[in-house]
């Protein structure tokens, strides 16, 4: 699909954009001035006290502005392409990483799930929710994982708060990396588990933490596969040396390593040829699935647990029908189409090699997964934002989701990307990073500061 590349209406200058944003970014390194309530209303305690958050008030400052980062929506959606601002939009920001969410049989799924059962189930999955394409989900994802059996949630943040929660008890030893996302570090709060976290993707951290704890309570180790931000790949086969040296079961989040990692897209076991897996595996439909949801995959006694005791599972409505059902048909073309894994690898490792070759520092492009590091929020956001005008959306990624004084802009590929769109986006990175001073006359700065 050819992109435009024509500007949108109101389009600001660097000039006007960078005034803007430095009315707003240093909110985030600073105590924030709260903003006033609507017509000098006094608010109750109970909401005056939400404002002052340092990211809130800079994105509502940058929505005032018109240069807010964030909540940016798209008119139409077409996998490596949206209407945003009312013109068509070379796509780096979504985790349609096997491009299947416009796929023929994906939409046929979901539409003839709709007629058969309706928009909603209406109920949990443990009373009137459960219909077959929830079952044969299940069933189909654990035998392409290896695992005796499986059980969907209704979002990937669900499997995760839900199976940990429910999993650990009072006296467990957890370990977590620093960087695992958040529905992890939610699942591990508020009871009574003994929780540390250990230096990022750091192995020799993570076995000194287990030493300083006696031995006896049940250990179990977490960690994502692969890191959503970053890109970065657990190193598993050194996590697995860990855990069985000092009787620890592994949780993976395998969230972006579903689909992306392994020759047929299994994940990081079969990446790194292992086998001995992890104990428990949990994913999301979300990514290279093409619907919404989360499973965890394991041993039949943990599963069958969570049937009855995840709260998030009993306590919530099953997955719509139309969602389920695009879940599997995509699943089923995953195992039918393994090649689809190595395509989105391959655009990532161009895409990235592309724009290492023009400055930009970035990593490698491994997995569909690229990080390209700003100097600073507001290096990042008006290069950002000067991608958004120029006909490119990435994702802008600021403190707290990054240390204070960095910012990261993430983009992400599809295997439906073609080799014009990726030629396309280094065209608009090359323009736009020399407007903005990412590249040319910052190269040396860069240098310097990567060698310091």
């Amino acid at each position: 699909m050819q992109v435009d590349s024509e500007p949108m209406r109101d389009e600001l200058s660097i000039n006007e954009l960078r005034r803007r944003l430095a009315q707003v970014l240093p909110g985030l390194l600073q105590n924030t001035v709260p903003s006033d309530p609507p017509n000098g209303e006094v608010e109750p305690a109970f909401f005056a006290r939400l404002r002052g958050i340092p990211t809130v008030e800079v994105c509502r400052g940058g929505e005032a502005l018109g240069v807010s980062p964030f909540f940016i929506p798209a008119e139409a959606l077409d996998g490596p392409t949206a209407v945003i601002h009312g013109r068509e939009t070379l796509m780096l920001g979504s985790n349609n990483y096997l491009g299947l969410t416009r796929h023929p049989e994906v939409m046929e799924a979901a539409r003839e799930a709709l007629e058969r059962y309706g928009t909603s189930c209406t109920g949990s999955r443990l009373l009137n929710g459960t219909i077959p394409v929830h079952i044969e989900f299940e069933e189909e994802i654990a035998d392409f994982l290896g695992y005796p059996k499986a059980i969907l949630f209704s979002s990937g943040f669900m499997a995760n708060q839900g199976a940990l929660s429910s999993l650990c008890r009072r006296g467990d030893q957890v370990f977590s990396d620093r960087d695992n996302h958040a529905s992890i570090v939610d699942g591990m709060t508020g009871f009574g588990v003994r929780y540390v976290r250990y230096a990022h993707n750091d192995m020799e951290d993570l076995e000194k933490r287990i030493k300083s704890f006696e031995p006896g309570p049940p250990r179990l180790i977490v960690s994502d596969s692969v890191f959503s931000m970053s890109g970065e790949i657990v190193k598993l086969p050194q996590l697995m040396q860990v855990a069985r040296r000092h009787g620890a079961l592994v949780y993976l989040d395998e969230a972006h390593g579903l689909g992306t990692l392994g020759a047929t897209g299994r994940g990081a076991a079969e990446h790194f040829g292992l086998s001995d897996k992890p104990d428990l595996v949990m994913g999301t439909l979300s990514k290279s699935l093409a619907a919404v949801g989360g499973f965890i995959a394991g041993p039949t006694v943990a599963i069958d647990f969570l049937r009855f005791c995840a709260r998030s599972f009993v306590f919530s409505a099953a997955a719509a029908p139309a969602v389920a059902a695009a879940g599997l048909a995509a699943l089923r073309i995953l195992r039918r189409e393994p090649d689809r894994v190595e395509a989105a690898r391959s655009n990532a490792r161009y895409l990235a090699n592309g724009l290492r070759q023009l400055g930009f520092e970035c990593s490698s492009g491994t997995v569909p997964i690229i990080a390209v590091q700003a100097a600073d929020a507001m290096e990042g956001c008006a290069m950002h934002f000067a991608l958004v005008q120029a006909g490119v959306l990435t994702n802008m990624v600021l403190y707290p989701a990054v240390p204070k004084n960095e910012a990261m802009l993430r983009i992400s590929v599809m295997a439906t990307h073609t080799r014009q769109h990726l030629d396309h986006a280094l065209e608009v990175f090359e323009t736009v990073g020399k407007k903005i001073g990412m590249i040319g006359s910052g190269d040396a700065r860069r240098r310097e500061r990567a060698v310091k």
